[in-house]
């Protein structure tokens, strides 16, 4: 009697650990964190030291609020404390659909370059820049052509709300140019040696350049080369003048001369008898006096 025994007991802190320390969600995305206590079963408490940035429910479940870095705290009872460091990035939009270019020929007016591309969780922009370059400035309406030629259409994705902006791309629009034509309504006219400088009136569609020849002239006729203007020569005979267009900024041609023919006859002798055959043909010509032996 009287003997007595004891045992000491120590009371071991219970460990808290998180499976991660830090980690990155995306804005509206999600992820659970895992407490791990030892022993088990302690309740685990969850807190968020920025809210508006990332919010965490009693499940450990974080969300993504806003861009910006938050500390999510896992607590249990007698203050044993882990955090983890969570750090939220936009969310990117996309481009769902691309613009798609427009078959394009041209007319003289503005002209929509593509068809309109369209994106998840942003707003299609667009701009013109080079095959290389991205133009300067993007904004949401489509652009316009009008010269024939290639254009580059770049466009993006921009973010709504916290979402981020999607990366640039570009589709290649060309503008075919326009079928132009080139002719005379008269091909084919008389003159006499001694007539004033003439132009035949030249019908053409487009811009393109045209220039002018004569062909076998000789001392008939010679032409001015830029406006088609002709003097008549000398002599009698015939020439061709060739009207020739290069193709301009907006125009193609299929057929790209146009010609007529001048016959030059002889100026004819004063009182003389002069019959069409030997006036055309510069010959010698019938002299019949006149009852006053002129």
């Amino acid at each position: 009697s009287g003997n007595a025994a004891s045992c000491e007991v120590t009371v071991l802190p219970t460990v808290l650990t998180l499976n991660k320390t830090a980690t990155t969600i995306y804005v509206d995305a999600n992820e659970t964190l895992t407490a791990t206590t030892t022993p088990d079963g302690a309740t685990v408490q969850w807190t968020s030291d920025m809210p508006s940035v990332a919010s965490v429910t009693s499940a450990g479940v974080v969300t993504g609020v806003a861009v910006g870095t938050a500390h999510i705290t896992a607590t249990i009872p007698g203050g044993g404390t882990a955090t983890c460091t969570v750090t939220i990035i936009p969310t990117v939009a996309s481009v769902t659909t691309p613009p798609s270019a427009n078959t394009l020929t041209y007319t003289g007016a503005a002209q929509a370059l593509v068809g309109a591309g369209t994106a998840q969780y942003g707003t299609m922009q667009y701009g013109i820049g080079t095959e290389s370059t991205p133009p300067g400035s993007y904004n949401g309406s489509i652009p316009t052509g009008t010269n024939a030629g290639d254009y580059y259409v770049w466009y993006y994705a921009k973010g709504n709300g916290g979402f981020a902006d999607s990366a640039a791309d570009k589709v290649l629009v060309t503008i075919d140019k326009a079928a132009g034509s080139i002719s005379y309504g008269v091909t084919e006219m008389t003159k006499t040696v001694g007539d004033a400088n003439f132009t035949n009136s030249l019908t053409k569609t487009g811009d393109g350049t045209v220039s002018y020849a004569l062909v076998n002239s000789g001392s008939n006729a010679s032409i001015n080369r830029t406006t088609g203007e002709v003097t008549i020569g000398t002599a009698a005979g015939s020439a061709t003048v060739t009207a020739t267009v290069a193709d301009g900024t907006n125009y193609t041609y299929s057929t790209t001369t146009a010609t007529y023919t001048i016959n030059i006859l002889a100026t004819p002798t004063p009182g003389a008898n002069v019959t069409p055959d030997n006036w055309s043909s510069g010959g010698d010509v019938d002299v019949t006096p006149d009852k006053n032996g002129l």
